[in-house]
């Protein structure tokens, strides 16, 4: 029974790790993958073991049954796998009705409280019957170090092995299968009297979980769906089937049109500019991949460019050969790992268009420092150009965040200029471009004396879409960069 108890601890400790990892990655695509959302899991984790804890040390002292901690550890297990069956339709609803602070903490309440308080009241129960055999001080600490030695196995397996290879789904029914079997295992072991509550309620009721346990459904319209170790990858086609569209975490990154040529996006013609810009613009860099709809552009009006793209997830040259074109652009170099630590490497380029924003709030910070734009900097050509797309209101205080990379892209590159897709309503969210270099020059005055040649490029009506910040935002620093408080708290 010591052996069995001290198993139990490990897989408890084990479990609470898996679970708080894979829930973060369930709320992203809801509510972004934001630090308000590890900050919601964590503190809810914590405190719900705390009462756990508590809880636990209670009952130990005034009952001691071992079945009521093993059948807490199989009903934790239980409910472990229920998670992404309850969660899903719910986090639809609250996705759209709970804010990007209140969704995750309050989405972390319902479903998470409840296993992770289960699973803390087994070490002070394995503390309280291993004192029988051992020292107080001993018996403590060698639940603790298993505990802990579960945690860190679980820290590390999520990360490694179970999240690049399962789907989230199969992960809670991983976890949950085994959490539930420990305990039954423990219950097994205590008499007839656990034994008859396991057979007649857990058990068929982990049964039932277990077979019913699906990945929610996509609808017919999903083509393709994966959870990558970065964010959850879909393709799928819009209801008269003309549009095949990428989502990264719920959420339209790109798409393509299946029976004609030309951009979905009114910002994604604007890297023509560049050759406005720089005539000579030979070497180009797309930082976050997507369906790849930018390369394939520059590639068909350009086939003599030497174009690159470079994206962290990997996932997307499997979707980008299937459903993007991807195979009929040999000639396209890709690259896949962090785009600023590529952007670190010696190699130089005319053209640098940052596309690595996920809507409002699939913002990873450290494209958005002062130190980013310096490596920018340091990786264009001379008369370089950097093109950054960006979803922000121009004016008013939804603006907090266009106004802040503004602000801290003009510490690095003298010269700045903005390209605001809807600027009949700069008050409203929308794509913006910002267009920077060190040398080339980018005031409206260049752009009003050109006009002739942008017509050429298809680009007729730019100069009106030409803006600038009303007032200055943050400076963000590696140090200091609270992308998200921009994205909810007016600056």
């Amino acid at each position: 029974m010591n052996f069995l108890i001290r198993f139990s601890v490990f897989i408890s400790g084990c479990a609470v790790m898996i679970v708080e990892i894979a829930a973060v990655r369930s709320l992203a695509p809801y509510f972004g993958n934001t630090v308000y959302c590890w900050t919601s899991v964590i503190g809810v984790m914590l405190a719900a073991m705390s009462i756990g804890y508590w809880a636990g040390g209670l009952l130990a002292d005034r009952f001691n049954k071992p079945g009521t901690f093993f059948s807490a550890l199989a009903a934790s297990g239980l409910l472990i796998s229920l998670i992404p069956v309850l969660s899903h339709p719910v986090l639809q609803k609250w996705q759209y009705s709970l804010g990007v602070r209140t969704g995750p903490t309050v989405s972390a309440c319902v479903f998470l409280a409840l296993p992770a308080l289960l699973c803390a009241m087994f070490p002070p129960f394995a503390v309280s019957a291993l004192t029988v055999k051992d020292l107080p001080g001993k018996a403590a600490g060698s639940v603790f170090a298993v505990s802990a030695i579960g945690s860190i196995a679980g820290t590390f397996l999520t990360g490694f092995v179970l999240i690049p290879l399962f789907g989230l789904s199969k992960i809670y029914a991983i976890t949950g299968a085994i959490l539930f079997l420990t305990g039954a295992s423990g219950v097994l072991c205590c008499g007839k009297k656990f034994l008859l509550l396991h057979v007649l309620i857990l058990t068929p009721a982990g049964l039932f979980c277990a077979f019913n346990f699906r990945t929610p459904a996509l609808g017919d319209m999903i083509l393709f769906h994966k959870d990558s170790a970065y964010q959850q990858v879909q393709v799928g086609r819009s209801n008269d089937h003309s549009i095949i569209w990428l989502f990264l975490d719920n959420t339209v990154h790109s798409g393509r049109w299946v029976k004609q040529d030309g951009p979905l996006f009114s910002y994604e013609n604007n890297w023509k500019l560049a050759w406005l810009l720089k005539p000579d613009t030979s070497k180009v860099l797309v930082a976050g991949a997507g369906g790849f709809s930018i390369p394939r552009a520059i590639l068909d009006l350009h086939p003599e460019a030497q174009v690159e793209t470079v994206d962290i997830d990997p996932v997307l040259e499997e979707t980008g050969k299937k459903f993007f074109q991807l195979d009929q652009y040999p000639q396209l170099i890709r690259h896949y790992q962090d785009a600023r630590s590529f952007l670190t490497q010696a190699k130089q380029f005319d053209l640098i268009f940052v596309d690595v924003f996920l809507g409002k709030y699939g913002i990873p910070f450290h494209f958005c420092t002062k130190e980013f734009f310096h490596t920018v900097k340091s990786a264009l050509s001379p008369g370089g150009v950097m093109m950054m797309n960006l979803t922000s209101a121009v004016r008013g205080p939804d603006s907090a965040l266009y106004r802040a990379l503004h602000s801290t892209a003009c510490t690095v590159f003298p010269r700045i200029v903005s390209v605001a897709m809807n600027p009949d309503a700069f008050e409203e969210e929308q794509n913006i471009l910002l267009l920077a270099s060190a040398e080339t020059e980018l005031g409206r005055d260049f752009f009003l004396s050109r006009e002739e040649k942008i017509m050429e490029l298809g680009l007729a009506g730019i100069c009106a879409k030409l803006t600038e910040p009303d007032q200055p935002g943050l400076i963000l620093t590696d140090d200091y960069a609270p992308v998200e408080n921009l994205l909810i708290m007016p600056r």
